[in-house]
């Protein structure tokens, strides 16, 4: 998959140094945090131990500026287009007899809290997956996500300005179970698992040079305008787990193209033209 769109990998853990990589409980502790071993590959476990206390919420948090604390806006060719970074992969399983509702909340250092809306439903007794749950905010909408602060009395302009602020100085990315929408986690006895947290961010290709690229809009319901500098020869669609999806020729450098039939979440798309390719990323409502 990174070869294949010239992807790069910032923003993630692995557990492979057999270390924590700083994920600890809501109040700082490492109590019942370890890193466990299986198939000669390394993963977390945190076990909640049922208790009123941290160690008996469903939740780690993690405030390093090494891992997810920091700017989440970046540009991928360096220049005033922007991006931003959000979770786009969880692998995860769940050896509990009881479903887990997996949200991803964070803070800003401006006091904004948010929190994805839907869950990513882990069900009980399941084996290893790779799990998705997209969100963002681009103006004028706003998908998945739920605001603790109150708002209600801010234009969007503002509130999207609120947001922005929020992402660009994260102080706090929290993982936890929760099975009605909120910031907070349930307090459970059980494991907590998880392989991999990873987010891609999109990188110019130095072999080949990197083509100016623009998908218009981006979130799409239906339709997406693609529109380059130069004439586009081909197209890839590649799904988070670097599966392709579906593949063509464009004949224009202006070319609309029908995504109504991707299924909701985040995707991949690598164009080419002669020499210079680029790889953006594609979000489906």
């Amino acid at each position: 998959m990174l070869a294949q769109v010239a992807m790069a990998q910032q923003f993630y853990n692995d557990f492979e140094d057999g270390t924590l990589q700083e994920w600890t409980n809501n109040d700082g502790s490492i109590d019942l945090l370890t890193i466990e071993e299986s198939s000669n590959a390394q993963y977390f476990r945190k076990v909640a131990d049922g208790s009123n206390s941290p160690t008996g919420e469903m939740m780690i948090i993690n405030e390093s500026s090494e891992y997810w604390a920091g700017n989440y806006f970046y540009s991928p060719t360096g220049g005033s287009d922007e991006s931003m970074i959000s979770v786009d992969e969880i692998v995860m399983r769940n050896t509990n007899n009881f479903d887990l509702y997996i949200r991803y909340g964070f803070t800003g250092s401006n006091g904004g809290m948010v929190y994805t809306t839907e869950p990513i439903v882990v069900p009980a007794l399941s084996d290893w997956e790779i799990y998705n749950n997209s969100y963002f905010f681009i103006f004028p909408t706003m998908h998945n996500i739920t605001i603790v602060n109150d708002v209600s009395g801010l234009t969007w302009p503002e509130v999207f300005s609120f947001l922005r602020a929020l992402f660009m100085d994260v102080t706090e990315l929290r993982i936890y179970s929760s099975q009605t929408p909120s910031f907070e986690a349930e307090v459970l006895t059980g494991t907590l698992e998880i392989d991999d947290i990873v987010s891609f961010i999109l990188l110019a290709n130095e072999d080949n040079g990197r083509l100016p690229v623009t998908l218009f809009p981006n979130p799409a319901e239906d339709i997406i305008k693609i529109s380059s500098q130069l004439p586009i020869d081909t197209y890839r669609i590649y799904n988070v787990t670097g599966a392709l999806i579906s593949e063509g020729k464009l004949e224009n450098n202006v070319q609309q193209m029908d995504v109504s039939h991707l299924n909701s979440g985040m995707y991949f798309m690598q164009v080419k033209a002669g020499d210079l390719q680029s790889t953006v990323k594609l979000v489906k409502k």
